[in-house]
């Protein structure tokens, strides 16, 4: 497994060694640095730069990959958002998905239609997101903004205890799930810790992403996973198989029976 993180990013590693099975080798890269940029200007130049991070992996390869971001697919939009998956997928001969995207494959996986929002984003970056989250076909009826500007990297756990309740109220009744979207905050001990008091299931950027690389490794998903997610674990095994049947798709595999899974190396 490949992870791609933006550089000064402290959270997906860590959370990722706890939400992948132990077992699981993989290895991470990171995208270059940009000073002296705005957010916007490295959103746009992250993009651009995914195919020739990817091949800084060099002869080691990968079976799958997760790139980190959400913020840079906003403005591509699910459809391109797939689209641009979709054909470095096939470059690189294995499924490639953004954490935008994972999330989206994770919320048809549970059937989840309404969402509340969550954004560490600064207001132009939040109306993105919503939009992308419209066009998807969902509907976002609430949206908690934690700040005015990019604090991901920097949120403390009570900040997004108080955050989540923010949205968690009578207001929020009809969402299917809260969505703490973007990769860049330490959300899965606050998630671990609310997760069982919540209605609804309560998604993060790097939950989505490690359930996604889980899906294809046949092996079985850690506990801390689990409890985070029992969405994705209902006892049916049915939002377990459509989740790894997206993902599958990104190299137009349908027959998921005609796929090896991933197993520990």
């Amino acid at each position: 497994m490949a992870l791609v993180v933006p550089p000064a990013n402290p959270a997906v590693e860590p959370e990722m060694r706890r939400l992948l099975p132990q077992d699981l080798l993989y290895h991470t890269t990171r995208l270059p640095v940009f000073p002296d940029t705005t957010l916007y200007q490295r959103n746009d130049l992250y993009l651009k730069s995914y195919a020739d991070t990817l091949k800084t992996f060099g002869s080691l390869g990968f079976d799958a990959c997760s790139i980190a971001m959400t913020g840079s697919s906003y403005k591509l939009l699910p459809s391109g958002d797939e689209e641009m998956c979709r054909d470095l997928s096939q470059q690189f001969q294995a499924p490639v998905v953004t954490a935008s995207l994972a999330i989206l494959m994770l919320l048809r996986a549970i059937g989840a239609k309404k969402i509340s929002l969550v954004s560490p984003y600064p207001k132009e970056l939040t109306q993105k997101a919503i939009d992308y989250w419209t066009a998807a076909g969902l509907e976002v009826v609430q949206t908690h903004a934690i700040s005015g500007e990019f604090r991901a990297y920097e949120l403390t756990g009570n900040e997004i205890v108080d955050a989540i309740g923010a949205v968690d109220t009578s207001d929020a009744a009809e969402a299917d799930a809260i969505l703490l979207t973007g990769t860049g905050a330490n959300t899965l001990d606050v998630l671990l810790e609310i997760q069982t008091r919540s209605s609804r299931p309560i998604l993060s950027s790097n939950l989505c992403s490690a359930a996604a690389l889980w899906s294809l490794t046949g092996l079985n998903a850690p506990a801390e996973m689990t409890r985070a997610l029992p969405a994705l674990f209902d006892g049916s095994g049915e939002p377990a198989a459509k989740l790894k049947s997206e993902m599958l798709d990104l190299l137009h595999l349908p027959n998921v029976k005609n796929f090896h899974s991933i197993e520990a190396k």
